[in-house]
């Protein structure tokens, strides 16, 4: 059986590019601290790194601060941003009810720190107010954490605007950036960078564009002031202590390059042919049909595919409209069924597909971005979430959807047959 992935907002697979980057790296013994030949070569594969991220992200070199992963990034932003306040004032924090899990559990440690924790409303699809946002802003707020794009629906945030709206109380802004590097924010009308979305504070994780997990990076603005959460030493300008992961580091922005080049929106470099090997992953993600044939290149993203390929019967789409999410994440419900069965299902069919945040996905609770959009606690138990990425070809989206479509037509037909299960 060929597999067919489609959890890639979970983790996508590790790019070639980032695999001989760290074994490249590897072969470096010293410490990036020490002063002597070793460490300074060490130190100039993590230079080499925030300068090639910086340069794509749009942001300066100091303004990367590299950590283990978002979580930790929005940790640091957050706790960081509470233990350096010194305006008596601003004792709130405004976060949407949508947030990822790293991000709503600061809420502990901030009211342990003498803050209260607010929660932006989201609408059916997960939009956030913004007159709910604009009417609750003043200077009393300390921080608004609002993520770039849902991991779960993908529902995009107007960041820009909520930036704007924000620093006009001189309100900071933390937005959770890991599944949209690269990508085009339709509020801007193009590929976004830092510069642009105009917060102060945002969290990146490697291993969502062909990097190694276990690391990631905050951007911090210049003139943004944070305290460290780590004690120990002064690496990452005192930012972030603890020797730095060089290998990690280097595959990070090595498969950075590889993400960007593949997801070029500019008419003169037309999107990856999606039925060739990428430089992406290392191995081949490829399915065939029986007769051994692939499918045509295409202009149109796999994701556009699949729903175009979907029997709405029994399926229910959490955000029909394309305009509005990002263009790799598709999340749907089959009425009356777990997504942990269909899960395993199609699992069994020889398809990997997610049902909420990797973190949580084990859990057998309801979504809480689902009830936070006003699922019921049944829907919000339904929830599957199909994502793609820039080498998945039009044929495996065909075959995941074919295959959806006949799964959940066996499933509501033996609900039909014994009503008693439902």
């Amino acid at each position: 059986m060929t597999r067919i992935y489609l959890d890639w907002a979970a983790s996508a697979p590790l790019a070639e590019s980032a695999k001989l980057a760290m074994q490249s790296a590897m072969n470096l013994v010293g410490n990036p601290s020490s002063q002597h030949f070793d460490g300074r070569q060490a130190r100039a594969l993590l230079d080499n790194a925030r300068a090639g991220m910086s340069e794509r992200l749009g942001c300066e070199f100091g303004e990367l601060v590299f950590t283990s992963g978002a979580t930790e990034a929005a940790q640091l932003a957050i706790i960081g941003a509470a233990l350096a306040n010194k305006n008596a004032a601003r004792t709130r924090v405004l976060m949407t009810q949508i947030e990822h899990h790293c991000v709503l559990a600061q809420a502990k440690m901030l009211q342990r720190l003498g803050l209260s924790v607010e929660y932006i409303p989201v609408n059916r699809e997960g939009m956030a107010d913004l007159d709910w946002i604009e009417q609750h802003l003043d200077g009393t707020v300390l921080l608004a954490a609002v993520m770039h794009a849902n991991n779960e629906i993908g529902t995009w945030q107007p960041l820009n605007k909520i930036a704007e709206l924000a620093h006009k109380n001189r309100t900071l802004v933390f937005a959770d950036c890991a599944q949209t590097v690269c990508a085009t924010d339709p509020y801007l009308g193009a590929r976004w960078t830092l510069p642009r979305l105009d917060v102060d504070l945002a969290s990146f994780s490697a291993h969502k564009w062909g990097g190694p997990k276990g690391v990631g990076a905050l951007f911090m603005k210049a003139g943004t002031n944070l305290d460290a959460v780590l004690a120990g030493g002064g690496q990452e300008r005192e930012m972030r202590a603890g020797t730095e992961n060089v290998i990690g580091i280097t595959g990070m922005a090595a498969a950075l390059e590889t993400w960007w080049e593949l997801l070029d929106p500019r008419p003169e470099n037309p999107s990856p042919d999606r039925n060739a090997t990428s430089d992406l992953n290392a191995r081949t993600l490829i399915p065939t049909s029986g007769k051994g044939d692939k499918a045509a290149a295409s202009t149109s993203m796999p994701a556009d595919v699949f729903t175009q390929s979907l029997d709405r019967t029994n399926l229910k789409m959490t955000v029909p409209d394309p305009d509005i999410r990002l263009g790799s994440i598709v999340h749907l419900r089959v009425p009356g069924v777990d997504s942990e069965t269909m899960v395993i299902r199609l699992d069994q069919e020889g398809i990997s597909i997610g049902s909420g945040a990797a973190c949580s996905s084990g859990s057998l609770e309801p979504s809480h971005v689902l009830q936070s959009c006003g699922y019921n606690h049944q829907e919000s138990k339904e929830g599957l979430r199909f994502s793609f990425g820039p080498t998945t070809t039009d044929f495996e989206a065909v075959t995941a959807a074919e295959t959806l479509n006949r799964v959940a037509a066996e499933f509501i037909a033996n609900k039909q047959k014994a009503p008693w299960k439902r």
